[in-house]
């Protein structure tokens, strides 16, 4: 039915968010995850993380991490200074909440469904989600 559907966008769109969100973690996190990391960073691309940092820090130390970022080619130290400024103005913690709060709204709609095994194979591929190392 309609309203079963647009439940299941909804849920959809979440988990697909709160798997983003994840993603994006990884690229500042110290992680074995089988693919390359820091790769957001080297293409210049601006996260979830990187925005909140950007938020919470100085004009000054904003200004000195967009010149790193904009560099075409990083060095590890240019990598690691953009690393640092996230983990230090609180991007990976903003992050880090954002993808939960994004996780918990699916979880709370799935409670509200009769049990079943749609529902289990939902609530374990949203745990997935969230706690994947890869």
């Amino acid at each position: 039915d309609e309203e079963m559907h647009e439940l299941m966008s909804e849920i959809g769109m979440c988990i697909g968010i709160a798997f983003q969100i994840r993603d994006d973690l990884f690229d500042y996190g110290v992680y074995d995850i089988g693919k390359p990391t820091r790769n957001d960073i080297q293409e210049r691309k601006v996260t979830l993380p990187l925005i909140k940092a950007f938020e919470h820090a100085s004009k000054k130390e904003s200004a000195n991490i967009r010149a790193l970022m904009k560099k075409r080619k990083k060095t590890s130290k240019d990598v690691d200074k953009i690393v640092s400024f996230v983990h230090e103005s609180d991007g990976m913690e903003y992050a880090k909440q954002s993808m939960y709060d994004y996780a918990n709204g699916p979880i709370e709609a799935l409670n509200k469904l009769p049990d079943s095994q749609a529902k289990q194979d939902f609530a374990d591929l949203i745990h997935f989600v969230i706690t994947r190392k890869k």
